[in-house]
């Protein structure tokens, strides 16, 4: 999935995942945006590729253009101004980036109106201190599908975490952390614990690295990351999406668990579940030794908060606690509608999601004694 030669063939489905996801993100996060009357929005793909695979299947820079394309008559009437940053080092692919994007914006002439785009041929080690500063400023989307593994260091990461309105996805070769970790190159640029590497299942690596990264987060920084395995044959890829802001974290989840509807945070199924749906098709059900899926702990866990936290939990209190737990808001209003008239009570519907928490809207759940 990290081939150089990745666009002289078809995406594989791995790539595609992390482009959808990269996409249904940037179509949450446009119109939140826009509909506030944001002068400039700042869209940086750093390592861009040329824009179509093999089959002109869209890569990141088109989706972009595409995404945006959705919201036109909005960003016209709000007179947004998208600025877009397409990076490629490879100068065959950035010659064919160039005349892709012109190609898109000469069949969507509108476009040209609203969409700044610069284009830089350069290494990300190079381009990303020129424009570092501009990030101090916002809203701001940043993707990086790095090539390798040495891009997206420590002392970046701890500079990201110091811009204010910037949400981030970074594609991560996390197999190759448990292959390099231990080399000194390596470690100048992520200095990981290698033995909690080498110790992790290999399907639990993105989640190491993702441990790593946030441990460096300081108690007073409001940053949160959440990840996204992906696994192709036997190596493990992963995304990392970090946002300071409740609203993105909440769009983020509900994009990722609609990917995969039994754990919400990988292609494949990372916790060994077995999903209500295969037990209920399956002819030897009888003989299934079902352990708790990942849902049904989070759901005992969250029963437990609401009615042994020593005072009435409310609404807000569970929005905040699923989100910490990487759930959404409908997993955690679905235990709260079951508990209602046996071991809780409240009027009306539970509440629980990211309107009611932004308008503090509160009501408190009494426990029936």
């Amino acid at each position: 999935m990290a081939s150089r030669d990745l666009f002289n063939q078809p995406f594989p489905g791995e790539t595609i995942t992390k482009l959808e996801i990269f996409q249904y993100y940037l179509e949450a996060w446009l119109p939140t945006f826009i509909m506030q009357d944001e002068r400039n929005l700042y869209i940086y793909d750093f390592f861009s590729g040329m824009g179509y695979d093999k089959n002109m299947v869209p890569g990141s820079p088109i989706r972009i253009l595409e995404s945006i394309l959705k919201f036109q008559g909005h960003i016209l009437k709000k007179k947004t101004k998208i600025n877009i940053l397409l990076n490629e080092f490879d100068k065959k692919k950035f010659d064919a980036l160039k005349k892709n994007v012109e190609d898109f914006l000469e069949e969507n002439k509108k476009m040209r109106y609203y969409v700044n785009i610069e284009f830089y041929n350069e290494k990300f080690e190079h381009l990303y201190p020129e424009k570092k500063d501009e990030l101090a400023f916002g809203p701001n989307l940043i993707f990086i599908d790095q090539y390798g593994i040495k891009q997206f260091t420590d002392s970046i990461f701890k500079e990201f975490l110091e811009f204010e309105r910037t949400d981030f996805l970074v594609f991560i070769s996390s197999s190759a952390f448990r292959r390099f970790a231990h080399t000194e190159e390596f470690s100048q640029h992520v200095n990981i614990d290698v033995d909690a590497v080498q110790k992790a299942q290999y399907e639990y690596i993105h989640k190491v690295v993702l441990e790593h990264y946030k441990k460096m987060i300081p108690e007073d920084n409001e940053t949160r990351l959440y990840p996204f395995s992906i696994r192709k044959n036997r190596n493990i890829y992963g995304l990392i999406f970090g946002a300071k802001h409740v609203a993105a974290v909440d769009k983020f989840l509900k994009i990722t668990w609609k990917k995969n509807v039994t754990n919400g945070s990988a292609n494949f199924d990372i916790d060994k579940d077995i999903s209500p749906k295969e037990i209920q098709i399956s002819l030897f059900a009888e003989n299934i030794i079902q352990k708790k899926s990942k849902i049904q702990k989070f759901e005992e866990e969250l029963e437990n908060y609401i009615l042994n936290s020593g005072r009435n939990i409310t609404n807000i209190d569970v929005y905040l606690f699923a989100i910490s737990k990487a759930f959404t808001s409908e997993h955690a209003a679905t235990v709260v509608r079951r508990l209602k008239g046996n071991k809780i009570d409240y009027k009306g519907h539970p509440l629980v999601n990211y309107e009611n928490y932004r308008k503090m809207n509160e009501i408190i759940y009494e426990r029936i004694q």
